[in-house]
């Protein structure tokens, strides 16, 4: 073992904050740090990646008729990142793709499931809510977790 390979400091952030404002604490933190120049490596631990879920609503669902496997082939068919070709020209070549990622739960609240001739349409908003949430990381210890958030 490399002795520049062991941890010689280990922080923990605390507070009366949730856990998004904390790991954006986390992130600036680990900015500052990395910009040591002795500093050869940074690692994180009990991180929770931000994702966004989508929880239907069982009553709505039957209201509109609409299934589950409507509402996921809908935000399929909408969340696409494609590579599209190459662009050439005058010595340059650009990667050309068709990305439309979601970013926000907005932009996946407003897509639409179902239309008819008449214009009326079911949107993912109306039979789901859809928002931020922290995905669980793989344990890493048997600590308990707290009730304050805490990244170690």
């Amino acid at each position: 073992m490399n002795t520049k390979d062991a941890p010689i400091l280990e922080i923990a952030l605390s507070g009366d904050l949730s856990r998004k404002q904390l790991q954006e604490y986390g992130k600036a933190l680990e900015l500052l740090v990395k910009e040591i120049p002795q500093v050869s490596k940074v690692a994180r631990s009990g991180w929770k990646d931000e994702q966004i879920w989508v929880q239907a609503d069982a009553l709505a669902m039957q209201k509109y008729r609409i299934s589950l496997d409507q509402i996921s082939d809908a935000l399929a068919l909408r969340n696409i990142n494609l590579p599209g070709g190459n662009l050439k020209g005058k010595g340059k070549e650009f990667l050309v793709r068709t990305n439309t990622e979601f970013t926000t739960p907005d932009e996946i609240n407003e897509v639409v499931i179902r239309a008819n001739p008449t214009g009326q349409v079911v949107r993912v908003k109306d039979v789901a809510t859809v928002e931020y949430a922290l995905m669980m990381p793989a344990p890493a210890s048997n600590f308990v977790q707290t009730v304050k958030p805490v990244l170690p």
